[in-house]
């Protein structure tokens, strides 16, 4: 993988990426095998979606940290959507 995850070394242990990375909007599309566009939208459209830090005048970037923080809270309502689903 690059650096969007984890990778293997060559002695096949997992190698975690530093989650202090930052990543453009492309990244956060390819992670999510969105269009870039859609990164935008989900910023006005997803309330707990991460802001992204203002680098310079023009350039934004996430955090990975704070996207792997997310990822984390919309397994855990799926999940319950889910199982909510099946006792319905």
């Amino acid at each position: 993988m690059g650096i969007l995850g984890s990778t293997f070394n060559e002695a096949g242990a997992t190698m975690q990426y530093s989650e202090d990375l930052f990543l453009s909007d492309a990244q956060i599309a390819e992670r999510y095998n969105i269009n870039r566009v859609t990164v935008w939208r989900w910023l006005q459209s997803k309330p707990r979606f991460p802001k992204p830090v203002a680098l310079s005048e023009r350039v934004r970037r996430w955090r990975l940290s704070e996207i792997i923080k997310w990822e984390a809270t919309c397994s855990k309502v799926t999940a319950q959507r889910e199982s909510n689903d099946v006792l319905s």
